[in-house]
């Protein structure tokens, strides 16, 4: 993982390149500074001695010195816009990848992972990475670098203060290397606590009408202080001692100042080295350690980002949907679905789908009723082909699915889910939704469609009619009217096959009768599977499957069905019976 976080640097190898040069440079030029510095120093120390100071060379110095000074801040500032240029290209990468991923990522990865989890690693995750990356790139690049290119020059001034210097120096990597390894740990779960507690706000905040009519906002707060007091903890944890690293590496600074200080005085009383020497090599000294205690606080911010990286390169190493380009494009089909002995399961010892046999003939509505958990909705995800089945054969006009391309199976068929989800923009843009780019909707047979399904009747009222601003969390709606919205979107597509999974749940008495009128005139041409709990909605439909744990158990027509007297006829009557 600490490989894979560093590569990210290399996606442009030009800019990196080009800010790694800069940043060389700009060490090299910096570091004749002490040597400079000890010149005029040793200048003044000559003319103090002589009683004549030669101001000529000491402003050859000066001049000097500002070159360095400002030739190292051009530098700099060059190697900034880089850096700013790689990490802001990075995070836009980031982002657009795994905006990218997750339209390809399955339908069981979503139901295996929570929608706030996902959404943790989309922004605060990528924010850190961010965050990270920027400190790595116009600060530990840099000071790494100067120690390196550092030591031939403080060898060059003092051969013997610069074996004292590095003999204390390992110390310094070995407190920092156990403090890295102690703490990191404690930066993961930081991360891990993070995306739980963003999980549960968002979930809390989708249900908050349900929390506040069973007054159990005390549970989700408590839940809150819960998870908050172990990111606290973990946060202190991982804070603390990465600051007990950087104040040892400062107190290890100082002590090597020390020590510097004492023996260069020596070095000058023996005459083994001038003053300006000495002062050169405690600048040398002091730039050489200051960038050991910069990097340990440092490290602390990577191992952060190191672990937010860790949850997004999960996320964009998940496993895809295969979308498969050389099978077959269908263009329409006759809408003729065949199950034959078809097993599915979502784990490897539980079967949801048991050996099912079931023929939907052309433009025949289906109904499908069953107990929750019978495997209704399992049924038409594998229409669908959200899912793959583990055995058998699902065939659409005599083609078995498997050999069809998803996109073109999925663009001829109509499906109206159970919750209705509009996204923010017009409701003409809402229906509109579904038809592809290069289809062109007349006006005609717009006004027809939203007339069929009653959409009409309520967009009529708006001041702004079809042009009024919805969305998913849109009160000016009801429930209803946005179901509504999500019929006429599906009928808008054209589909050879339509698919209603309990499509009338949201609906009033009263318009569920409008729409089931609607829905029978708008049937006629189409093959129709419909999911429904409420069997009243269902007794017109060309034939009834019954299903119970993954199998067909009843099939036929309504009144043949109550005839049987069997599992369809227990489930009809309780139904009115709770009525």
């Amino acid at each position: 993982m600490f490989i894979q976080f560093f590569k990210l640097f290399l996606q442009d190898k030009l800019s990196f390149t080009a800010m790694l040069f800069l940043l060389t440079f700009s060490a090299i030029i910096q570091s004749f500074s002490p040597i400079v510095l000890g010149d005029g120093t040793n200048i003044l120390w000559e003319g103090f001695k002589s009683g004549s100071v030669r101001f000529d060379s000491l402003m050859h110095v000066l001049y000097l010195l500002s070159a360095i000074y400002l030739g190292s801040y051009i530098c700099n500032v060059l190697a900034n816009l880089y850096s700013v240029k790689i990490v802001s290209k990075i995070s836009y990468d980031l982002r657009l990848r795994v905006e990218e991923k997750i339209w390809k990522l399955p339908l069981k990865y979503y139901n295996q992972n929570k929608t706030g989890d996902i959404m943790s690693h989309i922004t605060n995750d990528i924010d850190n990475i961010n965050q990270t990356l920027t400190q790595i790139s116009s600060t530990s690049i840099s000071l790494i670098l100067r120690l390196i290119i550092m030591i031939p020059f403080m060898f060059y001034v003092s051969w013997f203060l610069s074996f004292i210097t590095l003999i204390i120096v390992p110390t310094t990597f070995i407190i920092i290397l156990n403090i890295v390894k102690f703490s990191q740990p404690y930066f993961k779960k930081q991360w891990k606590i993070t995306t739980k507690i963003n999980s549960n706000v968002e979930e809390s905040l989708n249900g908050h009408l349900l929390i506040k009519n069973y007054d159990q906002s005390g549970t989700f707060i408590n839940k809150f202080n819960k998870e908050n007091d172990e990111l606290f903890k973990s946060s202190f944890i991982a804070e603390f001692v990465s600051s007990i690293s950087y104040h040892s590496t400062t107190f290890i600074s100082n002590l090597i100042y020390v020590i510097v200080a004492y023996i260069g005085a020596l070095q000058v009383i023996m005459g083994n080295l001038s003053i300006g020497g000495v002062q050169a090599f405690i600048q040398y000294s002091n730039q050489f350690t200051q960038p050991l205690s910069q990097l340990t606080k440092i490290i602390s911010i990577i191992q952060s980002g190191i672990a937010s990286a860790e949850n997004v390169f999960n996320l964009l190493d998940s496993e895809e949907e295969v979308f498969n380009d050389n099978l077959i494009e269908i263009k329409r089909v006759n809408g003729l679905i065949e199950f034959k002995d078809v097993n599915f399961s979502y784990t490897d010892n539980i079967k949801i789908i048991n050996g099912m046999n079931l023929t939907v003939n052309q433009k025949e509505t289906v109904a499908i009723v069953g107990n929750s958990g019978a495997g209704k909705t399992t049924l038409v995800n594998l229409i669908m082909r959200f899912y793959d089945i583990d055995s058998g054969s699902i065939e659409l006009d005599g083609k078995n699915i498997c050999k069809i391309s998803k996109m073109s199976l999925r663009r001829r068929i109509g499906m109206v889910l159970q919750d209705p989800w509009l996204f923010k923009g017009t409701i003409e843009e809402n229906i509109k939704y579904g038809v592809l780019g290069d289809r062109k909707i007349s006006n005609e047979e717009f006004n027809k469609v939203v007339k069929a399904t009653y959409v009409d009747n309520f967009v009529s009222t708006l001041v702004n009619g079809y042009q009024t601003i919805v969305s998913n969390d849109e009160e000016l709606l009801s429930s209803g009217e946005k179901q509504l919205l999500t019929i006429a979107r599906a009928f808008l597509t054209k589909p050879d096959i339509l698919i209603l999974d309990e499509a009338t749940s949201f609906i009033d008495t009263r318009t569920e009768i409008l729409i089931q009128k609607a829905m029978k005139k708008l049937q006629k041409n189409h093959t129709s599977l419909v999911i429904a709990h409420r069997l009243s909605t269902i007794r017109d439909a060309n034939k009834i499957i019954m299903m119970d744990k993954g199998k067909i158990v009843e099939e036929g027509s309504h009144d043949e069905l109550i005839a049987l007297g069997g599992h369809y006829q227990k489930l009809y009557y309780s139904q009115w019976k709770t009525i």
